[in-house]
């Protein structure tokens, strides 16, 4: 017996566009990490096949800078220096980058997607399965995340 299809409430594009609006608004750096393959035509009435990215790889690249939390440097051990330490350390911030998959609601990750979750995790990336734009929105606040407007740059 074949397994009942469930009807999508938002297609993965819709997510997609969704975190990729969210993130332009918050002025978070990322970008759009797209895989796949495609012919190519050589110029010459022949064509070529060119693969671009990897199997597995998430959809979008975001690098917030999120509040270092003693990852920058260890808290010392004397009491004072420790207070000093939180006041100036735990204000700094650093890229941390975020790898995005989005799926629709009934949407599953393929083997190497999963393959590459764990390997960006191992490097201490965080990867998130992102079926609503909320849990983007979520994830930002609870870690503090912030953008940087490119328009407050000085050049």
């Amino acid at each position: 017996m074949r397994a009942k299809r469930v009807s999508q409430k938002v297609p993965e594009s819709g997510v997609l566009k969704a975190c990729l609006q969210l993130l332009a608004i918050e002025h978070i750096f990322h970008r759009r990490w797209n895989s796949g393959s495609a012919k190519v035509d050589n110029g010459d009435g022949t064509e070529r096949f060119f693969r671009f990215g990897n199997k597995g790889d998430a959809d979008i690249l975001a690098v917030p800078n999120v509040p270092c939390g003693g990852r920058c440097c260890p808290p010392p051990e004397d009491e004072d220096d420790r207070i000093l330490w939180e006041q100036r350390h735990c204000q700094q911030s650093t890229p941390h980058p975020v790898w995005i998959e989005t799926k629709s609601d009934s949407g599953r990750q393929s083997f190497d997607q999963k393959m590459f979750q764990k390997y960006v995790e191992a490097l201490g990336h965080t990867y998130l399965l992102v079926r609503d734009v909320r849990t983007v929105q979520d994830w930002l606040k609870e870690h503090g995340a912030k953008g940087l407007n490119p328009m407050e740059i000085e050049v």
